[in-house]
């Protein structure tokens, strides 16, 4: 068996395999789907999934960013 045969045999045992993908927890993943995605309305008690919502902090006034350097 030729080294040709050999990588056209791994080609066909291995190149169809997909991807894997390890994401460590607590990263944040942004996901681009290139098809869409049909997502039905809950019913039977189902729960719709809850989306992260980042809390930004509150806008300082002038006032309050003075008082801060005065301190």
């Amino acid at each position: 068996m030729g080294i040709n045969q050999v990588i056209n045999q791994m080609l066909r045992q291995y190149g169809a395999q997909n991807p894997i993908i390890i994401i460590r927890e607590g990263s944040r993943v942004f996901i681009s789907p290139n098809l869409d995605i049909f997502i039905p309305k809950p019913k039977d008690g189902e729960v719709l999934a809850e989306f992260f919502k980042e809390k930004k902090p509150p806008i300082k006034t002038k006032e309050e960013v003075n008082n801060e350097e005065e301190i």
